[in-house]
C-alpha cells in the first residue's frame, strides 16, 4: 500500500514539457492580442484621417464657392501655403494632423513619415502666429496639376497673388483626379505619380484619397492610381 502511494504522488505534477506548451500557448495569445489591439487602433486613426479629409473637401469646396470657381493655389506667389489660404474655412490645427500622431517638432533634414511639415523656419502658419502642421499632401505645385502656381508655359497662373489656382471646371474627371492624400510632405509636385514617397502609407499598404468631387477612398496607391489621376486635364 505504501508503495502504491508513492508512485501514484509522483504522477501528479507537470511535465517540462506540458509547461513549455503551456507558455508558449499564452505567449501566443498574449501576441495575438497586441497584434489585434494594434490593428483596432489604426482602423480607428485610419477613420479619423478620411474624416479630416472630408473637412478639408468641404473646405475647398467652400473656397472655390468663394472665389469665382476658382481652386486654391498649393502656394500663392506671395509664399502662403495651402493650408494658411484654406484656413477661414477650416480654422482648426486639428484637421492637419492625423489624430494621435506624436508631438515632435518640425524638422528640415528628418521626416519620420507622420508628414510634419518639412520647413525648419515655420513658414506656414495660423493667424495666431501658430506653426501648422499637416499630414496631408496637395496635389499641386506642377503645372499640369489641379492646385497649380504656374500655367504650362511657365507664367503665373491668373489670381495667384490672392491664392487662385485654376478653374476647378478645367478639371476633366474630378471624380478621378487626386486632391489630397495622406502624406509626408505639404505637396506633391514632381512627386505626383502613384509610388510617390509624399504618399504616406499605413502598415497594409493602403492611404485615405480625396478626390476632387469630395470622396475619399481607401485604395493602394501602388495598384489602384495611375498617372493620370494626378493631372488636371487628361
Amino acid at each position: 500500500m505504501k508503495r502504491n502511494f508513492q508512485r501514484r504522488s509522483r504522477s501528479t505534477g507537470f511535465s517540462l514539457t506540458e509547461i513549455i506548451v503551456v507558455v508558449l500557448i499564452i505567449a501566443t495569445v498574449a501576441m495575438l492580442s497586441l497584434m489585434m489591439i494594434s490593428r483596432v487602433r489604426e482602423t480607428a486613426r485610419k477613420s479619423a484621417s478620411a474624416s479630416n479629409l472630408r473637412q478639408f473637401g468641404v473646405a475647398i469646396t467652400s473656397f472655390v464657392a468663394d472665389n469665382s470657381g476658382y481652386l486654391p493655389a498649393s502656394r500663392s506667389s506671395q509664399g502662403v501655403y495651402w493650408p494658411q489660404i484654406v484656413w477661414p474655412y477650416v480654422e482648426s490645427l486639428d484637421p492637419y494632423l492625423i489624430p494621435k500622431s506624436p508631438s515632435q517638432p518640425m524638422d528640415a533634414k528628418k521626416n519620420d513619415g507622420e508628414g510634419y511639415f518639412p520647413m525648419a523656419d515655420k513658414s506656414a502658419m495660423n493667424p495666431q502666429n501658430q506653426p501648422i502642421r499637416w499630414n496631408y499632401t496637395i496635389n499641386g505645385g506642377g503645372p499640369t496639376l489641379p492646385f497649380a502656381e504656374l500655367s504650362s508655359d511657365g507664367k503665373a497662373l491668373p489670381g495667384i497673388g490672392n491664392g487662385w489656382s485654376r478653374p476647378y471646371m478645367q478639371l476633366t474627371d474630378p471624380g478621378r483626379t487626386v486632391m489630397l492624400a495622406e502624406g509626408t510632405s505639404w505637396w506633391l509636385n514632381s512627386e505626383a505619380k502613384p509610388d510617390s514617397k509624399r504618399i504616406r502609407r499605413w502598415s497594409n499598404g493602403t492611404a485615405n484619397i480625396l478626390w476632387c468631387d469630395g470622396s475619399v477612398r481607401i485604395l493602394n496607391p501602388r495598384t489602384d492610381l495611375r498617372a493620370d489621376h494626378f493631372r488636371a486635364v487628361k
